[in-house]
């Protein structure tokens, strides 16, 4: 925890932190409402056309973010992509109260939605440039997760009370609210001035792409993370829905349940996060990641056996929990594994790949449902994933083995006064 403390004692650390707790609590808050908008509204198929319509066009930026990243100032990026989001959602709020056609609500909120994933791959392309010690760069991804799951608990307790005395356009509104201050917190973040390659043409945006997307599945050959990633948020992408319907059908007392329900998950991450702040280390990362993924799946499939109101709420808190063990171990591993000359390419291509998974989960729930009802869904879903993981454990548990830990001169620079206040890189 003192490393912890360290690395909140640097000003960008503290704006990039802040900045993407506030934006997680505006992205969730603004999902609750939308999903319970278009549940009133249009049912359980309208939900699941949000959810894909919102990852597909996040495929898209993610393509366009693997391909710039690398050329263009990424503090600039954030400061700029937040802000959009944060009007694209109260174009939202203010089409919801003006009771305008459903499609164009959900169009802005889904807009705005499929800008909230470029957030996390360029913090964890900023980060490397704030960090001074590995151990620092281990403990800032804890903290991420911290305020990661401080937004998912937040933002869907908000969003729960605001639909329950006032309805959806409030609490689009609120969101985002979170969102512009976000993006005023990152008004004064800078990192140091880094040699940016010129775009010289379409042809090189591609080759940045390919070699992204070529870096990220060759992480624990043949594919391990991608593979792992990919199952993982299509359970994520199915978890909107299951959310949605575990709320009408089980707890039923009206939309807010969504919220409820998505606090507990976020109450959970914010537990898990701070465990993993001690417990992640960079000599353990593959098999911390392994962990995690467990522990995303397996309360889901023990859902199954008794979808009852106190199971739903015990089962999201420890997936929860298992979620920030995974985004403290993925983060640190990817960004470890591809080098500073590869990270922002590869973290684009993680982004694309795991958009790829929210929208194959969300399209694929409906029917699931409608074939095998919820707790068949659950069974499938949840134990698939737990099944995956075991599957790939041994090989991750090489990658440990295979990876350096950091040496006693990592520490070096940082005990001279000369050159203390500069990043890792």
């Amino acid at each position: 925890m003192g490393t912890v403390r360290d690395a909140l004692q640097l000003p960008g650390m503290r704006r990039i932190e802040a900045g993407y707790g506030m934006s997680v609590t505006g992205e969730l808050a603004g999902t609750v409402a939308l999903v319970v908008y278009a549940l009133d509204t249009g049912g359980a198929a309208l939900v699941a056309a949000y959810a894909v319509s919102r990852t597909v066009a996040g495929m898209g930026v993610a393509l366009v973010l693997t391909g710039l990243t690398s050329r263009l100032r990424r503090d600039r990026q954030l400061r700029a992509i937040t802000g959009v989001r944060a009007v694209l959602l109260a174009a939202a709020a203010l089409l919801a109260a003006l009771h305008q056609p459903p499609a164009a609500i959900i169009a802005a909120g889904a807009a705005s939605s499929a800008l909230a994933g470029t957030y996390r791959p360029l913090q964890a392309a900023v980060l490397p440039w704030l960090v001074r010690t590995p151990a620092e760069h281990a403990a800032s991804n804890a903290v991420t997760a911290v305020m990661e799951n401080t937004g998912a608990l937040i933002g869907p307790l908000a969003a729960g009370a605001l639909l329950a005395v006032a309805g959806p356009a409030a609490a689009m509104a609120a969101a985002a609210g979170s969102l512009a201050a976000a993006t005023v917190s990152l008004l004064r973040l800078t990192i140091p001035d880094t040699p940016q390659p010129a775009v010289r043409g379409p042809a090189d945006v591609v080759r940045d792409v390919t070699s992204g997307l070529a870096g990220f599945v060759r992480m624990a050959p043949p594919g391990g993370v991608a593979i792992l990633a990919f199952a993982q948020t299509l359970l994520r992408g199915a978890l909107v829905v299951l959310i949605a319907v575990l709320a009408a059908r089980v707890l039923a007392p009206g939309g807010s349940a969504v919220g409820w329900l998505n606090a507990a998950f976020g109450a959970g991450g914010l537990a898990g996060g701070a465990a993993a702040a001690g417990a992640v280390r960079v000599t353990r990362l593959g098999r911390s990641f392994i962990a995690g993924m467990l522990v995303w799946g397996l309360p889901l499939a023990f859902l199954a056996l008794a979808p009852a109101a106190a199971l739903a709420y015990l089962a999201l808190l420890v997936v929860g929990i298992g979620n920030a063990v995974v985004d403290v171990a993925f983060f640190t591993m990817v960004t470890r594994l591809a080098g500073p000359g590869a990270a922002g390419k590869v973290l684009g291509a993680v982004e694309f790949v795991a958009l790829a998974g929210l929208a194959t989960g969300s399209i694929l729930t409906p029917p699931l449902l409608h074939a095998a009802g919820i707790r068949g869904t659950l069974a499938l879903l949840g134990g698939g994933l737990a099944g995956l993981a075991l599957a790939h454990a041994v090989r991750f548990r090489r990658l440990d083995h295979a990876t350096p830990a950091p040496g006693p001169q990592a520490r070096l620079p940082a005990s001279l006064p000369m050159a203390a206040p500069l990043p890792l890189r």
